[in-house]
């Protein structure tokens, strides 16, 4: 008896113990200032040349009601290495700071740069067009079916090929979508994001490829369409980063995001763009 109640004596104390080791911690939490942010994606197969400025949320500073709204009065700049520059407007319909390529076309091998102006503050991103399209060779896709899965249970194996230009390194966007056709519209949803280079290519034929498992309740096979991008090492550093970001996901590794703007945080970069390219069935 006298051992039992010497076990519930020590039992009865332990929380105590652990409540008299606990400390008050003051950690102090650093002073983060806002930065302005300036995205802008360049291509000679847009409409026109599009760029946001917002500012950034520092996370110490955030009390949950982060914003990031467009700065409307801000004074932009786009310039290119020929020595021509032109001021780009803010459009209230898109949000965003906007010039038709009719006013300041992107030509490809120049070099652009934005700058941007507000509240004493300024940031600016630089850019070199690629020279070329590459244009996907083949697009090609068969279709496995497990003996146990439903009529409608499939796994898709694409592959995606191109020619390499070996006169300098590249850095490519595959992007791999399912079309769906109804009667009134047309859907596409994205299927793949491939982000490859040519750093240690030993050949002129890049490839990659994908598998996808998909559960599609009609009988009709889906359409598929392939994009190949060439794209300037700013817009593969900056997408390849996001494509892993997991947000806030408390399970993840953090991941740096990418960002080539000097006196900020964001991204100017560019890219061609090939035409779509369905894909056939082996």
């Amino acid at each position: 008896m006298k051992m039992k109640n010497y076990i519930k004596t020590i039992l009865l104390a332990l929380p105590f113990l652990f409540a008299s080791c606990q400390r008050v911690a003051t950690v102090p939490v650093p002073n983060v200032e806002s930065k302005l942010v300036l995205f802008s994606f360049l291509s000679p197969e847009d409409n026109g040349v599009e760029a946001t400025l917002t500012y950034s949320v520092p996370i110490y500073n955030n009390n949950g009601g982060a914003s990031f709204s467009p700065i409307p009065d801000a004074n932009l700049v786009i310039s290119d290495n020929n020595g021509n520059s032109k001021v780009m407007p803010f459009n209230s319909q898109k949000m965003t700071y906007y010039l038709p390529q009719s006013e300041f076309p992107i030509v490809p091998g120049l070099s652009y740069t934005i700058t941007a102006t507000y509240a004493g503050k300024t940031v600016k991103g630089t850019s070199i067009i690629p020279l070329q399209i590459m244009e996907i060779d083949e697009a090609k896709y068969s279709v496995v079916t497990s003996s146990n899965a439903s009529q409608y249970e499939k796994q898709y194996l694409f592959s995606v090929k191109w020619k390499d230009d070996l006169q300098q390194r590249n850095y490519f966007r595959v992007n791999i979508q399912e079309c769906n056709i109804y009667q009134w519209d047309t859907s596409y949803y994205s299927v793949r994001d491939e982000f490859v280079t040519d750093q240690n290519s030993t050949g002129d034929q890049m490839a990659v490829s994908h598998k996808y498992y998909a559960y599609n309740n009609s009988k009709d096979t889906p359409n598929f369409v392939a994009y190949l991008l060439n794209t300037d090492v700013h817009y593969y550093e900056y997408h390849r980063r996001r494509v892993n970001f997991q947000g806030e996901d408390p399970f993840s590794e953090p991941a740096p995001q990418y960002a080539n703007v000097e006196g900020g945080l964001g991204v100017v970069c560019s890219y061609r763009k090939s035409k779509k390219t369905p894909f056939q069935l082996k």
